[in-house]
């Protein structure tokens, strides 16, 4: 198949608000309100027929874009091989839309980053850990550059920044990526909310991950469950989301697969 559904279920209320393009759901069918609240992906660096018609189908609220293929390793072609397919991709997804689409992508930095300089896309993004060490203003001017770079791209929804805590380094998920801007909540509240605010003035959804904190233990939900019971700080790795939410951060949170027992004794993980 070349088009791949992705796991992400997440209810789009909380961005629609923040982005003016796309219509409110309150008139639609059902079916189309439930579309409205999904996120898919898919595979290919066109709209090839096949996903034409899931498109059509399923009437998503929005889709996400990646430039690695994790399923296959990298074998099949996932959505960007240069800015200007890139943009090609997303205005034939938004001329199929019934309401404008969500275009999300991982655009966090560092490791963590869809848009490759060696691609041909504008912007450096250092990593999250390598910002924290310098000065917010310099967390934000980079955030500028790289949400004009996304808006004239045709995305609208950043999935970053990452306000994990960085206590645990070695973590393979965050800390050895470099994906945490410091073990200093402090330290990530200031970053983290230098560079919402210019995703913002740009014109981008940007969004906190991830709920509840992943940045102590070693395990990874790339593909699984990971169980951070033993290692999870709750004040420490809290206090990023509820600083920035009591000032005034009104937008999505990624909710993560960690077990945390402390928060849900029966050992679901958080996103459920």
């Amino acid at each position: 198949m070349r088009w791949l559904l992705v796991f992400l279920l997440i209810v789009l209320a909380g961005a629609s608000a923040a982005c003016s393009g796309s219509g409110g759901s309150s008139d639609l069918p059902l079916e189309d309100a439930v579309g409205q609240m999904l996120l898919i992906g898919f595979r290919g660096l066109e709209v090839e027929p096949e996903l034409a018609a899931v498109l059509d189908r399923i009437r998503p609220g929005g889709v996400i874009l990646y430039e690695h293929d994790a399923p296959s390793n990298g074998e099949a072609a996932r959505n960007v091989e240069s800015p200007q397919q890139l943009q090609h991709l997303i205005a034939k997804l938004q001329e199929r839309a019934r309401t404008p689409y969500f275009i999300a992508i991982d655009a966090e930095g560092g490791a963590n980053h869809e848009l490759a300089l060696q691609k041909g896309f504008a912007t450096a993004v250092p990593s999250h850990l390598s910002l924290g060490a310098g000065d917010a203003s310099a967390t934000s001017s980079v955030a500028r550059a790289l949400a004009e770079e996304l808006r004239r791209l045709g995305i609208n929804w950043n999935f970053a920044p990452v306000v994990d805590v960085n206590l645990s380094p070695g973590s393979a998920s965050i800390g050895a990526q470099g994906r945490s801007f410091s073990a200093d909540p402090d330290v990530v509240i200031s970053h983290a909310g230098a560079f919402v605010a210019a995703m913002r003035s740009g014109g981008i959804v940007p969004i906190l991950k991830h709920f509840p904190g992943h940045g102590s233990g070693d395990g990874s939900t790339v593909d699984g469950i990971a169980d951070l019971s033993e290692t999870y700080e709750r004040e420490l790795e809290l206090e990023p989301f509820r600083a920035l939410i009591d000032g005034g951060y009104d937008g999505p949170v990624l909710v993560s697969h960690v077990i945390i027992r402390e928060l849900d004794p029966s050992g679901r993980p958080a996103s459920l």
